[in-house]
């Protein structure tokens, strides 16, 4: 699976920035589609079980907000702010994150489909037992996130800044981290998630630190 936009309609139709809108729709578990929403402050909010698709968000603030059991697909989130919030057990397909930040989220459980993470701040989350497939990152900073027991596949890492992210009980085989900035990582003991990763030489040297090796110049 990789990477697909988010597909929304040429009618897309402007939504009034009520919370009110949005708690009333989560408590019905009705489904919010072909909307266009801005500067909506929905901070604190019990949006849990809230159904959004082909939707697109700008500038507004889910901060502290309860995102559990969210269905999101076919979303476009610009400009948006998702610091605190918990989004456990959701379920994001063709998504895009732009210019947003979601420092400190808590993500547990969720699964994330072909979405994309563009120059964005997601530091400090909690993305435990997590899925991932088909996901792009560009340009953005996972910083000190813990990615631990995770599931990934088709991931692009690029311009990541990963510093003191955890990995431990995440295999990363086949990940490609030699475009992004990775260091000061943990892992398990003895790092079997290192196995099958694609990593720098610098990435390589601090991994091998993980391991007990002493790395002496031959010279």
């Amino acid at each position: 699976m990789h990477y697909a936009p988010p597909r929304l309609p040429n009618d897309i139709s402007p939504l009034p920035n009520d919370p009110a809108l949005f708690i009333q729709a989560a408590r019905e578990e009705r489904c919010l589609s072909n909307i266009l929403v801005e500067n909506a402050d929905l901070s604190g909010c019990d949006l849990s079980s809230l159904s959004v698709k082909q939707a697109k968000f700008i500038r507004c603030r889910f901060a502290g907000c309860d995102l559990t059991n969210l269905d999101g697909r076919d979303v476009v989130f610009s400009a948006c702010d998702f610091s605190n919030a918990r989004a456990d057990r959701a379920y994001f397909s063709r998504c895009l994150f732009e210019n947003s930040k979601a420092v400190g989220l808590h993500a547990q459980q969720t699964l994330w489909r072909q979405t994309a993470f563009l120059h964005g701040l997601f530091s400090y989350g909690n993305f435990e037992h997590a899925e991932w497939d088909g996901i792009r990152i560009l340009n953005s900073d996972f910083s000190h996130a813990f990615f631990t027991f995770c599931t990934f596949k088709q991931i692009e890492w690029n311009d990541a800044l990963l510093v003191g992210v955890c990995f431990a009980g995440s295999p990363l085989s086949g990940q490609g981290f030699s475009r992004s900035r990775l260091s000061a990582a943990t892992v398990s003991q003895y790092a079997p998630e290192l196995s099958g990763a694609v990593v720098s030489p610098a990435q390589a040297l601090e991994f091998s630190r993980l391991l007990g090796l002493v790395v002496k110049d031959s010279g």
